[in-house]
């Protein structure tokens, strides 16, 4: 495979069949995530029907979690009602630039 990314004449060029390959990967992605979550879906509900919290096939298994409920701190509405007391806690990091890719 070429480079992937070149500069050339002060542009960037991106090897024409990773754009492909990526495109064609991203939809791929796409269509696995939904398939895996009816997958997910209908195994929940055929172990729920049976009783059954565990089940393994074939080195595939799957584990109901139980649902639970957690607390979380509402910091948007802490700001607004004590913003003195928010700005003292208040704690600032740095984060790393990224990229996002998208495709269509």
């Amino acid at each position: 495979m070429n480079e992937l990314v070149k500069i050339e004449n002060n542009d960037i060029v991106i090897d024409s069949d990773f754009i492909e390959k990526y495109r064609n990967f991203k939809k791929l992605q796409l269509e696995m995530d939904l398939m895996e979550k009816d997958l997910k879906a209908k195994l929940k509900e055929a172990m729920e029907k049976l009783g059954k919290e565990n089940f393994i096939v074939d080195g595939f298994s799957a584990k109901i979690r139980a649902g639970y409920t957690k607390s979380t701190f509402d910091s948007k509405r802490f700001e607004k009602e004590c913003p003195k007391i928010y700005n003292e806690y208040k704690k600032e990091t740095s984060v790393s630039s990224s990229i996002i890719i998208e495709v269509e």
